[in-house]
């Protein structure tokens, strides 16, 4: 029998990294394109933001191993 979906922290911050990812390539796209002007201060508080969730994921992989 298939254990039910659970929704825990680690799928929580997954679930803001992709959306976190794909709002920046939507900015990148759309600063490309020329439909917007977004500020480089936008994309760079993403990327940090996408970088710390990373790695707390990453050591909270090494704390369950």
């Amino acid at each position: 029998m298939k254990q039910p979906f659970m929704i825990t922290g680690t799928t929580i911050a997954r679930a803001v990294e992709i959306g976190s990812i794909l709002l920046l390539v939507y900015i990148l796209l759309s600063d490309l394109l020329g439909w917007s002007d977004m500020d480089t201060v936008l994309m760079t508080t993403l990327i940090a933001s996408i970088a710390c969730i990373e790695a707390s994921l990453q050591m909270e992989k090494k704390e369950n191993k």
